[in-house]
């Protein structure tokens, strides 16, 4: 299973919104042969130029921030950047030493 079809069999009264995935095999035309439909209210970058089309802030650096004009910016369920609060991540995880 794969897309909603996945949802539906895994769970019971999900939701799933807000979300951007990197659509690496032209799923995102939704038709009937072997697609991976997700549901409305999710964006979908296609499948070419995925970086471009989602506009990290420097890829090379690692830094995956979304920028200004990344159209997934504001975007997340919660009016927030769609993915990872790197602000959060980097303020909960600061003076975490790995052995």
């Amino acid at each position: 299973y794969a897309g909603t079809a996945a949802l539906n069999y895994e769970a019971t009264n999900w939701q799933y919104r807000g979300n951007v995935y990197a659509d690496y095999y032209g799923a995102y035309d939704c038709d009937t042969q072997q697609t991976i439909c997700y549901p409305v209210g999710n964006y979908n970058t296609g499948p070419n130029n995925i970086l471009e089309t989602i506009k990290f802030t420097d890829v090379a650096a690692g830094n995956y921030r979304l920028r200004p004009d990344s159209p997934f910016k504001g975007r997340a369920a919660n009016k927030r950047d769609v993915g990872c609060n790197f602000d959060l991540l980097e303020e909960i995880t600061r003076g975490v030493v790995q052995k």
